[in-house]
Parts: structure tokens; C-alpha cells; sequence
């Protein structure tokens, strides 16, 4: 709440320097060799970046369990119904041999 006041208060009195004072733009930018301090160091920020690749690694682990559940359920299905197919197949083909064998007969 207090950044996004300071920062809305921050804009309108950029734009009345702009538009009220001479060369009012000019003196807000910065000189090319000026380089503002970091508002987190750079090991909270390694911190923050451990977390979040951790965090992606996690989420990603997740995602491959479920993609192998699905393929696993599908792969399955699959094995099942080639099952049934091979089971019809061998009762047709023994139920033409019987015939076979009836009409030699």
C-alpha cells in the first residue's frame, strides 16, 4: 500500500516539474554514470532465484507424475482392448474351424 502511494505521488510530481518549470525535463533524468542502489541484495536475490527454480523444478515434477498417470491409464485402455480384439479373433477363428470341420464332414 505505502510503495504504490509513494509511487503515485512520485509520478504526479514528475509530470508537474515537467510541465511547470523550464527544462523541467532535463532535470529529472539521471546522468548516464549514475547507478541507484539495488533495493535487495544480491543474496536475497540468488535466494529468491534458488526459490523460484526450485519451485518451477517442483511444479514440473507434478506435471510429468500426471502426464505418466494419463499415459499409463491410456496405455492400458489400449493392452485391454487389444486383449478383447485377440480373444474375439481366436473364438471366430475356432468357430470357423468348427464350421470348416462340420461342412468336410
Amino acid at each position: 500500500y505505502f510503495y504504490e502511494n509513494t509511487l503515485s505521488a512520485i509520478k504526479v510530481a514528475l509530470n508537474k516539474i515537467k510541465t511547470e518549470i523550464p527544462n523541467g525535463q532535463r532535470l529529472i533524468n539521471r546522468p548516464n554514470d549514475f547507478y541507484a542502489e539495488m533495493i535487495k541484495s544480491d543474496d536475497q536475490m540468488k535466494k529468491i532465484k534458488g526459490r523460484i527454480l526450485w519451485e518451477q523444478k517442483k511444479i514440473g515434477i507434478v506435471e510429468n507424475r500426471k502426464k505418466n498417470k494419463r499415459l499409463k491409464k491410456y496405455h492400458k485402455q489400449l493392452m485391454s482392448q487389444k486383449l478383447k480384439e485377440n480373444a474375439l479373433k481366436i473364438k471366430n477363428d475356432k468357430q470357423e474351424l468348427e464350421d470348416w470341420k462340420k461342412r468336410t464332414q
